[in-house]
């Protein structure tokens, strides 16, 4: 038997190795190659021997095929094999260059830098090879059809191409993470599916001219379609200058669209995306690594060797740096929203800290987001430009100075449909009643069946007058418009507490101004929606497409929530009072004694719990002093120049950190928009300027300034 083969070194920047394929007219005959050293800038100026580049999905991670690789035996996986045999020629040697047998996968500073120019051996190859996998009789048809068709229009509408279509687009290549660079950088990508293949226009201008029942499979092709000629575009026109912010939030777009998609290693989530960003940018991460401190350029990049491709790193580092990237770069911190529930972890990432993005899992399709997280002007805590958020040198711990709302009070409670008799509001008591009678009775209904549970947090006596007012006035609606009487009926509603209620009490319905003018609104478009003679349903009054996440109130959530005809924040959630005797809708996973607090750059309030925490090891204790100096020093240079919120932060004189865990976000009344509780702390502040304040009361306001260290 032959030895294994060994990899002879790499030498050169650009150098790449090409498989030199033996032909065979048998498909079973044993595989047999040489393997040739070049470099890519060789390759570009060779007229004649192009190279063709393999894309395929890797498969089963077991080598249970071989190809005899310059007479020594070399082990690949099935799917490989498959590829091989396929793209064999009958009678000619052929190039190719296939990434695991081109690349050295033991040799990890070779891994790193082969992959950091995989961009250019797509962009390079004469033809890319997309092999789908082995063909079946519909699959064959469908191929072989679009081949020789001078009638797209026709095939396109017969049953049988809709049907294997969908057949090829739900094939394990589409959902892949290195693909889409493989593609959208490649020249001239071909589809090859068994012995049949075609051009990737070929079946893209099939797949445009389907119906919508292809739904997600179309959407995915079609994006990544766009996705090539957008890229097909900046070659003709490139961008005159790099703008850094945009490329980090290209990266950041590619992660969002393309998470829980598959991938063998889950650092290739990372570092596929990244270096197609990089491609398309005609970026060299080698470059940005190599500035030194004295370059101008180096504050520019200095957060971007984080995302460097760096397989010595292992995964729970490689997402930590991400993270840490992101909340860096965008000066924000978007990517807790990304955080759902846990959905179980693979080994590789079973230590990933809570506060770190698992981009290996989908989105949750029960929860319904609070809204745009990362709008700076909608963030509390949003005034400082050099706000106190620190890392750990690792990227496993994220500290900030933050400010803390209350801890929970209670088990919170489960709200579901059942909990509502819901027998009493049917179309039939909508007619009745007329749509404002029917919402206040709605909202009567909902405070009683809750006050049990959630004691005085809920008072809906000023909706209830407002909507009693609107139902008088609908009789009189002649004399005045419905906007205008809605914006006057708000703007009052928002002076009915006293001055000291809507300052002091986030736990009351103060803010109901901005919900209940959503809703009324909300009714009024749906009333005028109903064609004449047509009786009002309960369907016609929640089906207008509006953005709850602008409904402050929680009670408001609670109605239309209750009604269950459209989908609301409360879903998969849980209600909850803090011992501030604040109301939140809290993740499910919420318990007694979690803490809400609010962080520097973020719109939501943050659920957090307590980790038992006792440093071990001279290490650990120099990690938390380095944390905490960091906070300290982000924050001195600035003493009074962060702006009302987070000057206040500073006036405490409590360092110690909170260690704890990131469980998710909340809805907080009173707290999702600056505006309210910017109002409170300027209250705080101008009664410690004007000496109100004995130095007990200014150590301990009712909102405590608190650092937090999440792990």
């Amino acid at each position: 038997m032959a030895d294994n083969y060994i990899y002879r070194s790499l030498t050169k920047p650009d150098a790449i190795r090409l498989i030199l394929l033996d032909p065979s007219p048998d498909l079973s005959s044993p595989l047999s190659c040489r393997l040739l050293l070049t470099t890519l800038s060789r390759c570009k100026r060779d007229l004649v021997d192009k190279y063709t580049a393999l894309s395929y999905v890797w498969g089963e991670s077991q080598r249970t095929s071989t190809i005899t690789v310059d007479g020594k035996i070399f082990h690949i996986t099935a799917s490989l094999d498959s590829a091989l045999r396929h793209l064999r020629n009958p009678g000619r040697k052929r190039q190719i260059w296939a990434d695991a047998i081109c690349i050295d996968q033991d040799n990890i500073a070779e891994r790193n830098q082969q992959v950091r120019q995989m961009g250019s051996v797509y962009a390079t190859a004469d033809h890319t090879v997309i092999y789908l996998g082995e063909g079946t009789p519909e699959t064959d048809r469908l191929l072989n059809d679009l081949q020789i068709t001078h009638d797209l229009h026709a095939l396109c509408n017969q049953p049988e191409t809709l049907s294997a279509v969908k057949l090829l687009l739900s094939l394990p290549w589409f959902r892949r993470i290195w693909v889409l660079q493989e593609l959208v950088l490649s020249r001239d990508p071909w589809i090859q599916c068994g012995t049949y293949l075609i051009q990737w226009n070929q079946l893209e201008n099939c797949v445009r001219q389907l119906d919508s029942t292809l739904h997600l499979h179309k959407q995915i092709f079609l994006n990544m379609s766009n996705l090539r000629s957008e890229h097909l575009v900046t070659l003709v026109m490139p961008p005159k200058k790099t703008d850094l912010d945009g490329v980090a939030q290209e990266i950041y777009d590619l992660l969002v669209a393309r998470r829980g998609l598959g991938a063998a290693d889950p650092r290739d989530i990372l570092f596929a995306n990244v270096h197609l960003v990089f491609n398309e940018r005609k970026l060299d991460m080698g470059s940005i690594l190599a500035t030194k401190e004295t370059d101008k350029r180096f504050t520019a990049w200095k957060d971007f060797p984080l995302i460097d491709v760096d397989y010595a790193k292992n995964s729970t580092q490689v997402y930590g740096d991400i993270s840490r990237f992101f909340i860096q770069r965008f000066r924000d911190c978007r990517t807790l929203s990304l955080r759902g529930p846990s959905c179980g972890k693979s080994e590789q990432l079973a230590d990933l800290p809570t506060w770190v993005t698992d981009w290996t899992s989908s989105p949750s399709s029960d929860l319904l987001a609070f809204g745009e997280s990362h709008n700076p002007q909608l963030c509390i805590l949003k005034d400082s430009s050099e706000y106190p958020i620190a890392f750990s040198d690792d990227s496993r711990i994220m500290a900030f100075r933050g400010m803390l709302l209350g801890r929970v009070k209670a088990d919170p409670i489960m709200i579901t449909l059942d909990t509502f008799d819901t027998s009493k509001f049917t179309n039939e008591c909508l007619r009745i009643h007329g749509p404002w009678k029917f919402l206040r009775l709605i909202y009567q209904d909902t405070y009683e069946q809750l006050k049990e549970s959630l004691g005085p947090n809920l008072n809906p006596k000023q909706i209830l007058d407002l909507l009693e007012a609107a139902d008088e006035w609908v009789v009189f609606q002649h004399h005045e418009s419905t906007k205008s009487f809605l914006n006057r009926i708000a703007k009052a509603l928002s002076w009915t507490l006293s001055w000291e209620q809507r300052e002091n009490q986030l736990g009351n319905d103060f803010n109901l101004a901005t919900g209940i003018y959503v809703i009324l609104e909300w009714i009024n478009c749906s009333l005028r929606l109903v064609p004449p003679g047509q009786e009002m349903e309960i369907e016609n009054i929640f089906s207008m497409d509006i953005d709850l996440s602008q409904v402050q109130s929680i009670f408001a959530h609670l109605v239309v929530f209750r009604l269950g005809k459209t989908k609301s924040i409360l879903s998969s959630r849980r209600l909850a009072v803090l011992d501030t005797d604040i109301l939140t809708i809290a993740p499910l996973e919420t318990l007694a004694g979690d803490v809400v607090a609010m962080l520097p750059q973020h719109r939501f309030p943050v659920l957090l719990r307590s980790k038992k925490y006792i440093p071990a090891t001279g290490e650990e204790i120099a990690v938390e002093l380095e944390l905490s100096k960091q906070l300290w020093d982000a924050q001195k240079p600035h003493r009074h120049g962060f702006g009302l919120a987070m000057d206040y932060l500073v006036y405490s004189t409590n360092t110690s950190i909170q260690h704890c865990l990131f469980v998710g976000e909340c809805f907080v009344q009173g707290a999702m928009f600056n505006g309210t509780l910017e109002n409170y702390i300027h209250r705080h502040l101008e009664d410690i300027e004007e000496g109100w304040l004995d130095d007990n009361e200014k150590e301990q306001p009712p909102f405590q300034p608190m650092s937090f260290a999440l792990y």
